[in-house]
């Protein structure tokens, strides 16, 4: 394990997200602003990808959706500050209206900008509620405009580390995408050709779900290829092409099961399957021939995808305009989207409410905005709750470490900045390196969060343990209010969900008849609504109908 760990790639992704961390925390206290720790945040969630293209999209994002958090928690507060029900109450509001939009989304640089926007609105509310009587039009815009300058400042360290020191190209991550999507599309074919356990409906569901999951990701990271001047046409022609595939093997599969896998049928399947074995895929097609249509539909869509593979892997690959191949669009489930606006809503409620009883103390609200974060962050994760609980280990962690070691050391070397930020990195050193590992970065995360909150470096910092034990304490208390919600508010009913996307496809295959949309459209809309029914399946005949309509929806446009 710690092999995997402390490599020579973690290592140089930890030195600059070190650098990045220096820097934003250097400049925000040499402008004196009011909380740097904001800056090193956002340095630090910036790192989470470190690759250029992302790096300049999601800081490009943050400014933008911060300058709008801090608008709307300016009107907020000037309207209803004497009314600090209002204010949480429209707060609330805006918060839906974001997530309306961000809970469709599976784009990881959208979904944090769109958290953001949220964040820092709801630091310019609360941080007004908790001081009422300073609170004046120069004391919110101060506010606002700290925030602000936090994150550019954030934003632009971590941009310029990641582009000068040991680039990394987004071009790598897109192959490296595009190799997984063709793996896994490999193993679904010569499963399905095998004719092992052809009746096993729930092994195949996850098969194709692992791919249209693979393919959604590689679609998101295609946003950052504008930033690094990539084509990216050749991989969204990979990606349809292997949307046709995974239409004609099911077909292939269900009529194999209705004709009760007849011998020459079957013989046709094995000689295939073998075939498949010895074939070099970087270097040649496939070439087999049969009577059979369907078989023959599979072999053509194959090679398609084959040829679109190796068109990526190609040094210098040509610019494709012979054709414009479509990006997925997103699907906004209703009732997906109101049992998840509702969830984060009840927390923002529920906490606010523990925090107003507790008379507003300013330093509890990292028991609002931390939990807000990570409701947010962590929407679109199948074990959100595992998540939730793991980075809680991580904030416990940090406690200990942050008051007993870091604080304690750090009181003895005040005024000396180049002491400061190295009693900083060696405490932030573990969390940063086990970031780079899947397993451990929801630990890591926490910790971090947990650390730089509790420690909150400044040119005004104090060291007194019983207002950081009490940042600590509150933020563990509202995670493991999230993780209780998480693990027992109610998940939206998956028969309802599942057959509002399946209305919502026959919507759009009405819209194609008719000649409204374009059959690249068509395609575009669905992929994400057939991965919503997957998503929403149960081991039950109606299921297995739901995604037997799904993939049969394919063929309208093909």
């Amino acid at each position: 394990m710690t092999e995997k760990i402390f490599t020579t790639k973690s290592f140089i992704y930890t030195l600059k997200g070190c650098i990045a961390i220096t820097l934003a925390l250097g400049i925000s206290m040499s402008l004196d602003l009011d909380k740097p720790m904001w800056a090193m945040i956002t340095a630090l969630f910036l790192q989470l990808r470190p690759e250029t293209g992302f790096i300049v999209e999601k800081a490009v994002l943050l400014v933008f959706v911060s300058l709008i958090g801090v608008v709307i928690g300016f009107i907020i507060v000037n309207l209803f500050l004497p009314y600090p029900a209002l204010a949480i109450l429209f707060l609330c509001v805006f918060i839906a209206i974001t997530m309306y939009f961000s809970v469709s989304m599976s784009h990881p640089n959208f979904i944090y900008a769109l958290t953001l926007a949220n964040i820092t609105c709801t630091i310019v509310v609360f941080y007004s509620i908790a001081n009422p009587l300073m609170t004046t039009e120069q004391y919110i815009f101060h506010i606002g405009y700290s925030r602000i300058t936090e994150i550019i400042i954030g934003s632009l360290c971590s941009c310029l580390v990641n582009y000068y020191i040991f680039p990394v190209k987004v071009n790598d991550t897109l192959k490296n995408h595009a190799t997984k999507s063709f793996n896994l599309t490999i193993d679904y074919i010569k499963q399905v050709l095998s004719v092992k356990d052809f009746y096993n409906n729930e092994r195949y569901n996850k098969q194709v779900e692992n791919i249209l999951n693979s393919l959604i990701t590689l679609d998101n990271d295609l946003s950052a290829s504008k930033y690094e001047n990539l084509n990216s046409n050749d991989y969204r022609k990979f990606s349809n092409n292997i949307v046709e595939l995974i239409q004609s093997a099911h077909i292939l599969r269900k009529q194999a099961v209705k004709d009760k896998l007849d011998q020459s049928f079957k013989r046709k399947l094995k000689r295939i399957s073998n075939d498949l074995d010895d074939l070099n895929t970087t270097k040649s097609e496939f070439t087999f021939k049969s009577n059979n249509f369907l078989i023959d539909q599979v072999i053509i869509k194959f090679n398609k995808v084959i040829n679109s593979y190796q068109q990526i892997n190609k040094k210098n690959s040509p610019i494709t305009y012979d054709q414009h191949y479509y990006s997925f669009k997103n699907y906004n489930n209703i009732l997906v989207t109101f049992f998840t606006i509702s969830r984060t809503i009840f927390l923002l409620i529920f906490l606010s409410l523990f925090w107003i009883n507790t008379e507003g103390n300013s330093s509890l609200l990292m028991m609002l905005v931390i939990p807000c974060l990570l409701s947010q962050i962590f929407v679109p994760a199948p074990n959100s709750a595992d998540l939730t609980k793991k980075s809680v280990i991580g904030i416990i962690i940090s406690i200990p470490i942050s008051i007993f070691v870091t604080l304690n050391l750090l009181a003895k070397v005040v005024g000396y900045f180049e002491l400061l930020i190295l009693v900083l990195v060696g405490t932030l050193f573990l969390g940063i390196i086990t970031m780079t590992h899947q397993k451990f970065q929801a630990y890591s995360l926490g910790f971090c969060l947990g650390v730089i909150s509790l420690v909150q470096p400044s040119n005004h910092m104090n060291f007194e343990i019983s207002k950081s034990l009490t940042v600590g304490l509150s933020a563990i208390f509202g995670c493991v209010i999230l993780w209780l919600t998480f693990k027992l508010y109610p998940h939206s009913p998956y028969s309802i969900t599942r057959k509002l996307a399946v209305s919502s496809i026959v919507k759009d295959i009405k819209e194609l008849q008719s000649k409204q949309i374009s059959k690249e459209q068509y395609q575009s809309r669905i992929v994400k609504k057939i991965l919503c029914i997957y998503k929403n399946r149960q081991q039950n005949s109606s299921s297995e109908r739901d995604i037997e309509f799904a993939l049969k929806s394919l063929t309208k446009s093909i």
